[in-house]
């Protein structure tokens, strides 16, 4: 599914993202991955863009239509 909904231009946002484990995984379907999660963790991955967010606040950070795909997996 997630093949046939983004471009390989497209930009995926990872909400509560935690270490990145998920960027392995669907960085070959998107050309940008973005994390965003109240915690930076250690090991998350340097050259990967990073947002930090209350994730219990609205997303103000971020523009409407930022991103082709948001996903959050527990």
């Amino acid at each position: 599914v997630l093949s046939e909904q983004c471009s390989p231009s497209g930009v995926l946002l990872d909400v509560g993202c935690g270490i990145g484990n998920l960027k392995p995984f669907v960085s070959k379907f998107c050309d940008r991955y973005i994390g965003i999660d109240a915690v930076r963790y250690p090991d998350f991955p340097t050259n990967t863009e990073f947002v930090f967010q209350n994730l219990d606040q609205p997303l103000t950070q971020l523009s409407d239509n930022f991103a082709d795909i948001v996903i959050s997996v527990e």
